[in-house]
């Protein structure tokens, strides 16, 4: 559920510098929810909050780390603090664009 906010933001950024209108940023943000819709996972707040509470990162970052656990992936990130507190699960940006 996270990628919503995300792709919001994003979004957004095009209208503000004047890339998309209104209307493409709306049909963009349909066909993501319908090419999404049940493909979306929810992430346990237990997990989430000790995962946080031990690496002393933030909990919407916590949320990634969660989400990749639990699907068994890894978290390709460039942010410094979780490539640091997860080396397990967390990889570069960099190492994927080789």
């Amino acid at each position: 559920m996270l990628w919503r906010s995300e792709f919001r933001n994003a979004l957004l950024l095009y209208v503000r510098k004047e890339m998309m209108t209104f209307d493409q940023v709306m049909y963009a943000i349909e066909r993501a929810e319908d090419q999404m819709q049940n493909h979306e996972h929810m992430v346990d707040a237990e997990s989430v909050m000790r995962l946080a509470i031990e690496s002393g990162c933030s909990a919407y970052d916590c949320e990634f780390v969660a989400l990749a656990e639990a699907l068994g992936v890894p978290l390709v990130t460039s942010d410094r603090r979780v490539l640091d507190r997860f080396p397990k699960i967390a990889q570069p940006l960099s190492d994927t664009m080789q």
